[in-house]
């Protein structure tokens, strides 16, 4: 059974929140509990010093939601330049607090992360991000295979829908590969759709937030919760 945390997965769709700021949480429970999994993405922090991230971690972990800790590169969607070395601390720091870490696979500290998360028993999460395009199947199961071959446990895929082609094309690899423990996203307008449809057609999350989209096409909490309630009446 395939947990991040307490939480299962592959059941029925479930909503990871992204933040960036524990201030937005404080200030929207009400909004804080309509998600399963908490996201923490750490290159977003003001303050990315380790003794006020693990302080931040400790006051979020007693509102019970299960924590994936992100710390994006620059080049695939992070908020700023921090440099490799600085993320594998970071990591390794944050480890023993979260429930499972989310590291790109073209990351050069990918296998840092993975051998530290494994000896800890925190889940793996390996993203993918291309913001230019959506990459034709043969990449995309290179792209799984490789993730998986490296020891992620949860393949992220995510990747700039230019028209419906590449949603509809998406969503039938999403299908076709559901039992692959696969997150996938159609970027941009045009993929905001996906973030809802996507989880009933095998992707095991989707991602909302709070105060600001972290990705092009991201939903705000309360509108994904009320939309996926609406199609699970359905499915």
């Amino acid at each position: 059974m395939l947990k991040i945390g307490d939480v299962v997965l592959g059941k029925q769709p479930r909503i990871v929140l992204t933040v960036g700021d524990i201030k937005s949480i404080l200030l929207k429970m009400s909004l804080f509990k309509k998600a399963d999994i908490l996201e923490l993405r750490i290159d977003c922090f003001k303050n990315i010093e380790e003794e006020n991230i693990i302080r931040s971690i400790s006051a979020i972990k007693k509102m019970g939601l299960p924590i994936i800790a992100t710390i994006r590169s620059k080049k695939e969607g992070g908020d700023r330049y921090i440099s490799s070395s600085c993320r594998l601390q970071i990591f390794k720091a944050v480890m023993p607090f979260v429930d499972a870490v989310d590291v790109e696979i073209s990351s050069s500290i990918l296998d840092d992360v993975i051998r530290d998360a494994k000896a800890k028993k925190k889940r793996i999460i390996l993203s993918y991000h291309n913001f230019k395009q959506t990459p034709l199947e043969n990449r995309l199961e290179r792209i799984i295979k490789k993730g998986k071959a490296s020891g992620g446990g949860i393949i992220k895929i995510a990747s700039f829908a230019k028209s419906k082609g590449d949603i509809l094309r998406l969503l039938n690899f999403t299908f076709k590969h559901r039992e692959k423990n696969i997150v996938t996203i159609s970027l941009g307008k045009k993929g905001m759709i996906s973030r809802v449809l996507f989880p009933f057609f095998g992707s095991l999350f989707t991602y909302a937030y709070l105060d600001k989209p972290f990705a092009p096409g991201q939903m705000d909490i309360k509108e994904l919760k009320t939309q996926v309630s609406k199609i699970k009446m359905i499915i």
